[in-house]
């Protein structure tokens, strides 16, 4: 049971002293609440396999921002983790906050340990078996706990195959409830990404049954002129 006090922390951190931006990054394994860092970890399997074979979510958390990201994953392995933290990282790098170190799990793979060499990012091993000091378990429970409140929304006769199409909703909705910590008066997703537009980028809540207009040249003269469907997010450039 995570206390009120611990729940509006986490939501709502107070800046460091001096509120200073290091854009260290901490991959998985250490305390980051001393210093300006992100972390990334992986969740367990997801109990459902999705359409595009996704198995597995990789959670990055931006200290300074206060931002959680999440990418899906087919398999863990090298590869897929080293092309998830690209992703992740491309994000804090568009925007300005591109990460000088990552601290990293022991059982980091060579592969990305390479990646990190052709960026010129440093990294730092910790002392192995310091789960408890993994700064990315904090950012993974509270996107679980987000995503699941999402899913008890959907609809009845949401198909859970396609569950990684909700992340990118999910992700947006719990950053816009998240402050950032440099700055206290914008979100993380207003630190991130800049401002959302709710007016341009409505949203509903997610897996609701919906009827997908059918334009006249791809429908039979007597068809119905919808489909049944379902919302999985807003349409977005970012």
């Amino acid at each position: 049971m995570i206390s009120k006090d611990a729940l509006n922390e986490d939501y709502f951190p107070p800046s460091n002293t001096p509120n200073l931006k290091t854009n260290e990054t901490v991959y998985a394994m250490v305390d980051p609440r001393k210093m300006g860092s992100a972390s990334m970890d992986l969740t367990g399997r997801f109990p459902y396999t999705s359409r595009r074979g996704n198995q597995y979510i990789l959670v990055g958390y931006h200290y300074d921002a206060n931002y959680i990201a999440v990418t899906p994953l087919k398999r863990r392995t090298g590869t897929e983790i080293t092309n998830g933290w690209k992703k992740l990282n491309a994000t804090f790098a568009k925007a300005g906050m591109q990460p000088r170190t990552y601290i990293m799990d022991n059982e980091t793979s060579k592969e990305l340990l390479e990646a990190l060499g052709k960026k010129k990012i440093a990294y730092q091993l910790p002392a192995p078996h310091m789960h408890r000091a993994n700064a990315a378990e904090k950012a993974i429970q509270t996107f679980k706990d987000h995503f699941l409140s999402g899913l008890t929304l959907c609809h009845s006769k949401f198909p859970l195959e396609e569950w990684d199409h909700l992340l990118e909703q999910a992700e947006i909705t719990l950053n816009l409830l998240r402050s950032s910590r440099v700055n206290p008066t914008l979100s993380a997703y207003a630190q991130l990404k800049g401002q959302f537009d709710f007016n341009a980028t409505p949203m509903a809540p997610p897996g609701t049954k919906v009827i997908i207009h059918d334009k006249p040249k791809h429908r039979a003269s007597w068809a119905l002129h919808g489909t049944d469907g379902f919302y999985i997010g807003p349409y977005t450039s970012q």
